[in-house]
């Protein structure tokens, strides 16, 4: 089979999870004897450490005008098409276009839903806003779900995801939950990680520094636990840094902070292994959470937000899960956890057992299968 993936980008540099999920499908679905290509239409962000071994189709466009930008999907589906079995379009924001694309007879597509159509989870404040915000949700189910219907199969990054979908209106008959195709091979390795500070129970926190992710709350939750038996490691990036860094000096806790920059992949092992617990605080119905994964991965206890991936993760007592939003209850959460030695253990053994199901070849060999059998049904 010749499968072309269509997606944003590639950064293996400082990219999110979504990257290394997309390189790991392919390299899968080659080693079962797949040709396989990836189209990048913001090709001027992809960053590379080595030369994948697939094959990299590199186009350009911009995100101006909604109804330009899908054309463009639909434009470059078409240029490639001849050179495709099976479309993969990774993310939510290209599927209008691949809609438009299948429904005018194009090549079977899969689409892969790893975020939710902002419409879906928004409320906001303000009747301009809540008037905008309806018409939107509107115009997608009148329009956008319908487009979407038309193409071969979904595939979900969790159970969560998928339901938000479909409560939502989307059709998720012909659908898989896939989750994120995480390669625990580099957490075997200890790697190095440099602390700023060896004293104290480390709360770790890894991810983009993003206001979705909610690392606000952890802030918020450390202030509340009015001790000083702890330390807080924030590793990553992103636009919301020095909004948090002032946020933490403004709760008086900025002397228990740590902040790192992005950490090399073949050090993360070190990362979580020098941590006592791992929090996700996403305030979104994040898709997955890969970072949490590894963290069970590598025996350290984890809390999660509710109504999320990592959620999904950390379900039947694999972690803690605290009410979306509430510092006050992750506060509690972190303190159960600061205070229970065998609670951190049994939690520890729980999230590597569950972590063994959510290796992602099994999940790759259900979506290789349906491939095929789509193929031979075409």
């Amino acid at each position: 089979m010749r499968v072309t993936f269509l997606t944003s980008k590639l950064n293996f540099v400082n990219g999110g999870g979504s990257n290394f999920c997309r390189h790991n499908k392919s390299v899968f679905l080659q080693n079962h004897g797949c040709e396989v290509k990836i189209i990048t239409v913001f090709s001027d962000r992809n960053k590379f450490i080595a030369k994948p071994s697939y094959k990299i189709l590199e186009e350009n466009i911009n995100y101006d005008n909604f109804f330009h930008f899908h054309k463009s999907i639909k434009v470059i589906l078409k240029k490639y098409e001849e050179q495709t079995d099976i479309y993969h379009v990774d993310g939510h924001i290209f599927l209008y276009g691949a809609g438009l694309y299948k429904k005018q007879g194009g090549k079977l597509t899969i689409a892969h839903f790893d975020n939710l159509f902002p419409e879906i989870f928004s409320s906001g404040s303000g009747w301009f806003y809540r008037m905008k915000l309806f018409l939107r949700k509107c115009f997608i189910k009148t329009f956008l779900l319908k487009t979407m219907n038309s193409l071969d199969l979904l595939t979900f990054g969790s159970p969560i995801l998928r339901d938000k979908y479909r409560d939502f209106g989307l059709d998720t008959k012909c659908s898989l939950i896939l989750p994120s195709f995480t390669d625990f091979s580099p957490l075997d390795r200890a790697g190095h990680f440099s602390c700023k500070s060896q004293g104290g129970f480390h709360v770790l926190y890894v991810g983009r520094l993003v206001k979705e992710k909610g690392v606000n709350l952890i802030l918020e939750a450390a202030k509340l636990l009015n001790r000083d038996d702890y330390v807080l490691d924030i590793v990553g990036d992103g636009p919301d840094k020095q909004n948090l860094v002032s946020q933490a000096g403004a709760l008086g806790i900025g002397d228990r902070v740590n902040w790192y920059s992005w950490i090399d992949r073949k050090d993360i092992s070190a990362v979580y292994k020098h941590a006592q617990v791992f929090i996700s605080p996403s305030i979104i119905p994040e898709c997955f959470g890969m970072t949490t994964a590894e963290a069970m991965y590598c025996g350290l206890p984890v809390i999660v937000s509710s109504g999320t991936g990592p959620a999904w993760i950390a379900e039947n007592g694999a972690g803690l899960i605290f009410k979306n939003g509430q510092a006050a209850d992750l506060a509690e959460k972190i303190r159960a956890v600061l205070d229970d030695k065998k609670l951190r253990e049994k939690l520890a053994r729980s999230g590597l057992t569950r972590v063994e199901n959510l290796k992602y070849e099994k999940f790759a060999l259900e979506l290789y299968e349906k491939m095929k059998e789509l193929s031979l049904n075409n």
